[in-house]
């Protein structure tokens, strides 16, 4: 476990307990906090009608979360007890007559309620009513019929598993195409997020062998800085997930990002994720908009608690090639060293107060490798930034797989200024 960052709010870490949670949110990332704010707002869960749709996601959020603790020992001794009422309020939520009817009406929504009932079910929860139903919808083909995400096929399989039935083999998703996620929505870093989580089954699995380890690590890289750059604290927390459930040796980006979590969650209760939303009209508005990124990092603290992951130790830099003779000035790099020496000395360490404030006083470790910079450049939509942490990985003769992608944008950016000029 990475020893906690300093910061000027102090380097305690301690559980609330029930008698502090109605108010509290800061050491959000630890999981016992979470548990005990969760806690302290089941009476608005409780008050929620029937078919709320926000209501019956988060029941089967918490069932996940609970799922997912349970492997921890110490952990799920501790907070067992104040898991069973949210355990029994989701239970009743995600079975319920309201369900069983949204199940008819709304057969997409199967899924979602397929996941949470194989959560509970494991949990000790069964429920032959739901299962006698789901099945008779399943049967018929109902559920089938709709893809609101590029990874349902796979949350499908994966929640028709965890319910004990047999599943067709899943099917290959995108990400085995090592996708570089600053170029892509938001949508997408969560498609990918939520592949690997049903691919490894949230870890107790390996990767199938249609994917290769590194380059989903690849991917999980870039998409750190990205989240870290963003300032996207709920998916960092999922990307940081990921990169243990699939085994990834640890990097400064992971340091980085698990860093941020701890001083943001302290700072401002790890929500700046939903900062620019507009404030809320009342308490439910409230906690909808922020219990998802407290439930993922709380998952992600068990996680860490639970495998030991030695954060501390010196991060594993990127795989890298040798450069081949004559790159830097076919990019049209050598001919710009001075504006591009000019951009190279903003410092890690000043883009990170930039970004989250001057309450950070434990810096994590300076990146060995320019990968930092060149997503920087891409969240900043700066060409020269890019350009710059090209240039660094080119001075060191090595490429990772982060600069492979920008050498190809760059690549493709004077033909793109070309034709926009042309017009």
């Amino acid at each position: 476990m990475t020893p906690d960052v300093v910061t000027r709010c102090g380097s305690e870490r301690s559980a609330p307990s029930c008698a502090d949670a109605p108010a509290r949110v800061d050491a959000a990332f630890d999981v016992d906090a979470v548990f005990a704010y969760l806690h302290a707002h089941l009476p608005l869960l409780r008050a929620c009608p029937p078919g709320e749709r926000a209501a019956d996601k988060a029941a089967c959020e918490i069932a996940l979360l609970c799922w997912g603790v349970s492997r921890n020992v110490a952990a799920w001794t501790r907070l067992h007890a104040l898991a069973e009422p949210m355990l029994a309020w989701a239970d009743a939520r995600l079975r319920g007559a309201s369900v069983l009817d949204a199940m008819l009406w709304q057969p997409a929504r199967l899924p979602m309620f397929a996941l949470g009932d194989g959560f509970l079910t494991a949990l000790g929860y069964p429920a032959p009513r739901f299962r006698a139903a789901a099945d008779a919808v399943r049967g018929g083909g109902l559920g089938r019929h709709s893809e609101r995400s590029p990874y349902q096929a796979l949350e499908v399989a994966f929640g028709e598993a965890l319910s004990g039935l047999d599943t067709p083999p899943s099917p290959t998703h995108w990400l085995a195409q090592a996708p570089f996620l600053p170029l892509l929505a938001t949508d997408d870093g969560y498609a990918f997020t939520h592949a690997l989580f049903y691919l490894t089954q949230f870890g107790r699995r390996p990767l199938p062998d249609d994917y290769i380890a590194t380059d989903v690590h690849d991917a999980l890289e870039s998409g750190i800085w990205w989240c870290v750059w963003r300032r996207d604290l709920d998916l960092l927390a999922e990307m940081l997930l990921c990169a243990l459930f699939t085994a990834m040796p640890v990097t400064t980006a992971m340091q980085t990002g698990v860093a941020l979590l701890r001083a943001c969650g302290r700072r401002d209760g790890h929500l700046s994720a939903w900062e620019s939303l507009p404030a809320p009209r009342d308490a439910t508005t409230r906690f909808f908009q922020l219990y998802h990124p407290l439930l993922v990092a709380g998952l992600l603290d068990s996680e860490l608690v639970l495998r030991a992951t030695p954060l501390t130790d010196p991060p594993h830099a990127p795989a890298s090639v040798a450069v081949a003779p004559g790159t830097a000035a076919a990019l049209g790099i050598a001919a710009s060293r001075e504006r591009l020496d000019a951009i190279r000395a903003e410092r890690f360490e000043d883009v990170l107060a930039a970004r989250y404030g001057a309450d950070l006083v434990d810096a994590p470790p300076q990146p060995a490798d320019e990968d930092w910079r060149i997503v920087l450049g891409f969240v900043r939509q700066d060409a020269w930034t890019i350009t710059a942490g090209v240039a660094a990985q080119l001075d060191r003769a090595r490429i990772t797989a982060c600069t492979r992608h920008a050498r190809r944008w760059l690549e493709t950016l004077g033909p793109v200024v070309a034709a926009r000029n042309a017009g």
